[in-house]
């Protein structure tokens, strides 16, 4: 073969794999590969947010939908929990985000794998918005009192809440 045709189809060659490359890129850009769905492979990557990031910059949250992983370890009310933070090497538990519900949660059932029941402490998956309330929205929020006997009997410590982040629940399922 002479030169020119090696010339020839190397050019050709060229030619098609910068077309492949440009194809690609724009099928990236069409898909929607932004920071809340990238994917690796195919599989989705899920950017979450923490809880430690909620507690610890709660101005910066304020008024965001955002999706968060976390383990329950106490509930309030039937429609009211808290969740852990992670701090230190051995994941023991800062200060707590307090969930809230629209409605109240009904008691565990046998045959609902991916559906939270009352009083479950497992690892879940939340979705909603982060606000930062006073003790008079959070009694709102909670359709609590917290001076009332029947609200002290647990001594949940509301008395002294001032002003913090709330997670306001829009969906939960357990991982």
């Amino acid at each position: 073969m002479s030169l020119k045709g090696l010339i020839f189809i190397a050019g050709v060659l060229f030619i098609i794999a910068s077309i492949a490359v440009v194809m690609s890129i724009g099928n990236s850009s069409k898909t929607g590969t932004n920071s809340s769905n990238k994917t690796v492979a195919g599989a989705p990557i899920k950017t979450l947010v923490e809880v430690n990031d909620i507690i610890g910059n709660p101005i910066v949250y304020d008024g965001l939908n955002v999706e968060v992983q976390s383990q329950i370890n106490e509930w309030i009310t039937k429609k009211t929990f808290k969740v852990a933070t992670v701090t230190g090497a051995f994941g023991g538990g800062g200060k707590p985000l307090i969930v809230i519900a629209r409605n109240q949660f009904s008691l565990p059932k046998a045959d609902s794998a991916s559906k939270l029941g009352l009083g479950e402490k497992i690892r879940i998956d939340m979705k909603g918005r982060v606000v930062i309330v006073n003790k008079d929205q959070l009694q709102k929020y909670m359709g609590e009192n917290f001076d009332s006997e029947q609200f002290k009997l647990d001594d949940n410590n509301f008395s002294a809440w001032t002003l913090g982040p709330v997670l306001l629940l829009d969906s939960v399922e357990k991982i």
